[in-house]
């Protein structure tokens, strides 16, 4: 015997009968959201696998250059950007020059100061 409640509900091509809307919606944003997630694990993946470096043993290969200035001092600026190629000779920073002028001034004083002595 058929239930009388199957006969009232629309049916579908399948011959069952068709979810209300309320299922339906629930089901079309369950699958959205499911969907959506999986997205954003695949762009965070991609992110992470692409923009950061990882190492099982834990070392890097790459090039070493000893780079050192000629005065001692604070650094203000630096002119050159990460991986950038220079070439010999090109400002590659400058320091802070109020420090040097004043000890090349005081430098300069003390040899005249020794020069005058010398003389008397």
């Amino acid at each position: 015997m058929a239930d009388p409640n199957d006969q009232n509900q629309p049916q579908g091509d399948n011959g069952k009968p068709e979810a209300d809307p309320a299922t339906k919606a629930r089901r079309r944003f369950l699958i959205i959201g499911v969907v959506s997630l999986l997205v954003i694990v695949a762009l965070l993946f991609y992110w992470r696998s692409t923009f950061t470096e990882d190492t099982d043993d834990a070392q890097v290969d790459g090039n070493l250059y000893q780079v050192s200035s000629r005065v001692a001092g604070q650094v203000v600026k630096v002119d050159v950007e990460e991986e950038q190629f220079v070439h010999a000779g090109d400002v590659l920073a400058e320091s802070e020059l109020d420090k040097l002028e004043q000890r090349i001034k005081t430098k300069k004083d003390r040899e005249r100061e020794e020069a005058e002595a010398a003389r008397k």
